[in-house]
């Protein structure tokens, strides 16, 4: 009798912890499903953060090449009196205008799939635009002279 006890004993223990060891293990994975919740959340928000800032660049760079296109035009018609000028500006509008076309479909066609990658993108696109700025300022400067 006495060691039927003790072997009762010694299997509700064991019961016992093999029942307390499943119930942490559903607990262990309903945390985890939890995170991974949580986890799918923060990675769509940052998904929406990242196409809102894309559409609001291409928003600006959309007026800053229309500005551009603008500036272009102005100046053809600053130097249209003057045949000379005309002439020798010619080719460095002409490459102005198919500058700011390809700044146009850069734009147009870039298609982002993560934060990483339009920031590189981003970073490369200022600097092409600078370089526009740039080269049009010396040409409007070199006609001023």
């Amino acid at each position: 009798m006495k060691n039927s006890i003790i072997l009762f004993s010694v299997i509700m223990i064991a019961g016992a912890s093999i029942f307390q060891s499943c119930e942490s293990s559903t607990e262990k994975v309903k945390d985890e499903q939890e995170n991974v919740r949580e986890a799918n959340e923060d990675l769509e928000e940052a998904k929406r953060e990242n196409e809102a800032d894309i559409a609001k660049f291409k928003e600006e760079q959309l007026v800053a090449i229309a500005e551009n296109e603008k500036s272009i035009q102005d100046f053809k018609i600053k130097i249209a009196s003057d045949k000379k000028a005309t002439a020798e500006y010619k080719d460095e509008i002409t490459n102005l205008e198919m500058k700011n076309q390809m700044l146009s479909q850069k734009m147009d066609g870039y298609q982002g799939d993560s934060k990483e990658t339009w920031e590189a993108f981003k970073a490369e696109y200022k600097h092409d635009m600078e370089s526009f700025g740039e080269a049009f300022r010396d040409l409007t400067m070199k006609n001023t002279k």
